[in-house]
């Protein structure tokens, strides 16, 4: 079609806006999959920022396929983990031929598959491990959407993934229905992000690494009382696990104190845990980046107030001498003043007066 670019193949592609995009597309980050089913590119945003987009046809029936699955999911991890470094905004998007949420993502008479079941929970680990969070779910916690049917039973395959620090810039998503595409599968997933200072300031600072964390500072004492509630039934469960007790009567001093420093850790982690299961999990990187720009900002104030001082001065300081008649220089210049710049620096003055001469 014309005015659009499609970069990758039969089986996974992106197709871009050429006017928009085709200037911005870094094309030796781009790269295909050894088997053709995912693709990867990077666009810039801006001047600085970068978005990398991901499209996946995974295997259909992963339980029947597994080694294939695991095989595209270690490749696009990859491309996670060097997106994450460059602190990119990652898009995961495609047919992933499974869902994490058996309630919400699938609606049908009889149970699920063992097989089917047991892939689900090892895609909803290998969205959390990578950190991934889906954008409809991001604005529809609680609705119910598919886009595949086979025999009265509707699942939701196809999904749009993006990474939980930028979670925060998802404005829309849904699914479009209208889409002209005659294949198996019904709508098409779609996701509309704000950009940010975030990624304007990207760059301007160095070593600045996400902060996960859990807000739990304006939690009232019912909140805190379901929280108990929700970590007993997970140690209960066993989802969660304290570490065994250590005899301490046959071990060495080193040994109960490298056991202590690790229950401590285990116990963090209990507790961090189901904290982030109950009230969900938030960055720190927009705030820190955000600190940092307020920071800059405020220093290029008081230097555009010292140079607007030290222009004052120096204007007053001419004036005065243009008065005496040993300086006629001086007299010229206060009677054909230069355009003041933006940033104006006493070296631009000495060189106005070097060009007069």
């Amino acid at each position: 079609m014309p005015g659009l670019t499609l970069i990758g193949n039969k089986r996974a592609g992106i197709l871009m806006d050429s006017e928009r995009w085709q200037g911005r597309l870094i094309k030796q980050d781009t790269k295909l999959s050894p088997s053709g089913r995912s693709i990867s590119v990077t666009v810039r945003l801006g001047r600085r920022a970068e978005l990398v987009l991901a499209a996946t046809y995974l295997p259909d029936t992963p339980q029947a396929n597994i080694m294939t699955t695991k095989q595209e999911r270690d490749w696009i991890d990859t491309r996670i983990e060097l997106a994450q470094q460059r602190q990119q905004i990652i898009i995961v998007g495609g047919d992933f031929n499974a869902y994490p949420d058996g309630g919400l993502d699938r609606q049908g008479p009889g149970a699920q598959a063992a097989g089917a079941r047991r892939q689900s929970e090892y895609f909803k680990q290998w969205t959390e491990v990578n950190g991934l969070v889906s954008t409809f779910k991001q604005r529809h916690p609680r609705t119910p959407r598919f886009t595949y049917s086979n025999g009265g039973t509707y699942t939701a395959l196809d999904n749009i993934y993006i990474n939980s620090q930028h979670a925060h810039q998802v404005e829309q998503s849904g699914i479009w229905l209208y889409s002209v595409n005659r294949g198996d599968h019904v709508g098409t997933p779609f996701v509309s992000l704000a950009l940010s200072q975030l990624q304007e300031t990207r760059r301007h600072l160095k070593g600045v690494r996400s902060i996960r964390h859990v807000d739990t500072k304006k939690k009232t004492p019912e909140e805190m009382m379901e929280y108990t509630q929700t970590l007993s039934d997970m140690l209960a469960t066993g989802k969660l696990s304290l570490m065994d007790s250590i005899n301490v009567a046959n071990s060495s001093e080193e040994a109960i104190t490298t056991w202590l420093h690790e229950s401590i850790e285990n116990v963090y982690k209990c507790i961090y845990s189901a904290a982030k299961h109950l009230w969900g999990e938030k960055s720190q990187a927009r705030k820190v980046i955000d600190r940092a720009v307020s920071k800059k900002r405020t220093a290029r104030c008081h230097d555009q107030f010292n140079c607007e001082a030290a222009w004052s001065s120096w204007r007053i300081l001419c004036s005065k001498l243009a008065s005496h008649r040993r300086y006629p220089l001086l007299r010229l210049i206060e009677s054909s003043p230069p355009q003041q710049p933006r940033h104006s620096t006493p070296h631009y003055m000495y060189r106005h007066i070097e060009s007069t001469l």
